[in-house]
């Protein structure tokens, strides 16, 4: 059967329709071009397909005083698509799942921030949180926190696309960490 594609660059996003979107969201990757691109075979000559990169550029945080005696901590960080394609175009199997069984989700990914107590304390299974979706190079800054409990020590962690539901060329930069409170500073070596 032999398919025809059509590939159209409106602004910095690529467009694809018909048959190549069909193919793109239903054949494996090509084993030898896994890490940044994809090679989809609709017919001839073979199209390659890139993949977006979520990063998380920046994180900043303010806090308050909380009613319980905590600390309400109050996170903003950015989300930037490094890549040269929107995030919509390179859905996982898990992304298309959850796109047809939930229709308002549609090319959207989740961004979350969640928090551990150290020393032992775990982070929670993976999360939803605050929905996004980003053209190629694309950036926006999201929010999160929580409330740190008085006398505990704890790490937050925000992450993009924190349910796995886009094909990134790189998985390793969706996520930055920090502790609350900060570590004490060393006071500086006495001179001789």
């Amino acid at each position: 059967m032999r398919h025809t594609a059509i590939a159209g660059v409106i602004g910095t996003g690529i467009v694809l329709c018909g048959s190549l979107m069909a193919a793109v969201n239903s054949e494996p990757p090509s084993p030898a071009k896994q890490s940044s691109q994809t090679v989809v075979q609709t017919g001839s000559p073979a199209v390659s397909v890139p993949k977006p990169d979520l990063v998380i550029e920046k994180v900043q945080w303010t806090t308050a005083p909380d009613p319980s005696g905590g600390t309400q901590v109050s996170i903003a960080y950015t989300v930037f698509n490094n890549g040269p394609v929107a995030t919509r175009l390179r859905p996982t199997a898990a992304g298309r799942a959850a796109w047809s069984a939930n229709p308002v989700n549609n090319w959207l990914f989740m961004c979350s921030s969640d928090m551990r107590e150290l020393p032992n304390g775990t982070y929670p299974p993976p999360q939803g949180g605050i929905a996004l979706e980003l053209g190629a190079h694309q950036r926006m800054t999201v929010s999160g926190g929580g409330v740190v409990p008085a006398g505990k020590r704890v790490e937050f962690r925000v992450t993009a696309d924190s349910l796995n539901w886009v094909d990134e060329s790189n998985e390793t930069n969706n996520t930055k960490a920090f502790i609350w409170p900060p570590p004490v500073p060393l006071k500086a070596p006495i001179q001789k």
